[in-house]
């Protein structure tokens, strides 16, 4: 399904608060900006007192 945007099955949605789950940022608190490919998301962090974007897989989120 290369260049498919799909949406998580978890009823996630722009703007919420979201923890993540594994990998590098465990347990980070951050806020959905947009849908990507793959099942990818894009979160707005803040790191080190500045807001930084990363993606991360869908799967890896929980909604607070």
């Amino acid at each position: 399904m290369d260049g498919v945007i799909s949406k998580p099955e978890a009823l996630l949605k722009t703007g919420q608060t979201v923890t993540i789950s594994g990998g590098p940022f465990d347990g980070l608190v951050g806020q959905i900006l947009e849908f990507r490919e793959r099942d990818r998301i894009l979160l707005l962090l803040d790191l080190l007192n500045q807001q930084t974007k990363v993606q991360v897989e869908a799967k890896m989120l929980r909604a607070t």
